[in-house]
């Protein structure tokens, strides 16, 4: 899984630039804040964000703090706090329970990535993301998504990954099969396995998304 994410820092770094210390990074849905955690030792010059349910939440910044030592961080809940983070030079990691994740529409988003989580969402929540980074304070958001092609979850909802609310007027700057996301292991020999059958496919897309009116 971490070298997953690493696959992904470097995907986005063939197609992005992290110079601006004006922009936040966005992780949706991080897993143990491996990701988090990258974006914010390649970019230490911008603030990073991590959105996820709460439990989940407190594992992303718990282990942030053990790979960064020293490294502030905040856990905001509305608007105001999200601004007071942002303008406080001992932040560098700001955390959202997905609940308070309105307050995000706040920041200036440069990227926000989501790998393998938003197929765990209902379509609304998805869509609620969707909205979110077109509003937000930046002029304009890299979104990358990394999720199934297909999926049902256990109460019988589908989702489908080219359903999601994408528009023609998105920029598309990569959309591909994700290779690394492909494979997955286990406890069976050979230990690696390759996802196989059209609705185990992993897709990946970069995009900046159409902005809509703040």
């Amino acid at each position: 899984d971490m070298m997953r994410q690493t696959f992904t820092l470097a995907c986005l770094r063939k197609y992005l630039d992290f110079r601006s210390p004006d922009l936040c990074n966005l992780v949706i849905g991080d897993g143990y804040g491996v990701l988090a955690t990258l974006f914010a030792m390649h970019a230490p010059h911008r603030k990073t964000i991590v959105v996820n349910l709460t439990k989940p939440l407190l594992l992303d910044l718990a282990y942030f703090t053990q790979a960064v030592p020293g490294a502030g961080f905040a856990l905001v809940a509305d608007g105001d706090e999200m601004l007071a983070a942002l303008a406080a030079d001992d932040i560098q990691m700001i955390g959202v329970r997905a609940d308070d994740a309105p307050c995000i529409a706040e920041a200036p988003i440069g990227v926000a990535p989501n790998v393998v989580s938003m197929q765990e969402m209902d379509p609304p929540v998805v869509a609620d993301y969707f909205r979110l980074l077109r509003r937000n304070k930046a002029e304009r958001t890299a979104f990358y998504c990394c999720n199934k092609l297909h999926k049902k979850l256990a109460e019988g909802t589908e989702l489908k990954f080219n359903d999601y609310p994408w528009r023609p007027g998105d920029e598309l700057l990569h959309d591909s099969v994700c290779s690394w996301s492909q494979w997955y292991y286990d406890k069976k020999p050979p230990f690696w396995h390759y996802r196989r059958g059209k609705g185990r496919v992993i897709w990946h897309r970069l995009t900046y998304l159409e902005r809509d009116p703040s």
